[in-house]
């Protein structure tokens, strides 16, 4: 038996906001959970240039308690990291 093929999706609506256009309007709190040095201030720095307040936590540990003291909107966490690890860190906040 011969099945009709599937349709080709179809284009996203104009009003469908992008990854840009959200992180050009959307301003808010990002916590940034890293140990590396290099990557906070490069990430800091594209944060804060698009208009948005940085926290730094430099470990898991610190991120969690930060996070829990005064959540933010947004959390960006490495994976690797003395301490408490990335992963263990999301599944304390969840």
């Amino acid at each position: 038996p011969s099945s009709t093929p599937a349709a080709a999706p179809s284009a996203l609506p104009q009003t469908t906001p992008t990854l840009l256009d959200l992180a050009g309007s959307a301003r808010g709190t990002v916590l940034l959970i890293d140990d590396n040095d290099d990557n906070q201030t490069v990430c800091a720095a594209i944060l804060r240039h698009l208009g948005h307040t940085v926290e730094i936590a430099a470990d898991g540990e610190r991120g969690v308690a930060m996070a829990r003291a005064k959540p933010p909107d947004v959390i960006l966490m490495d994976v690797a990291m003395p301490r408490v690890d990335g992963w263990t860190a999301t599944r304390l906040l969840k």
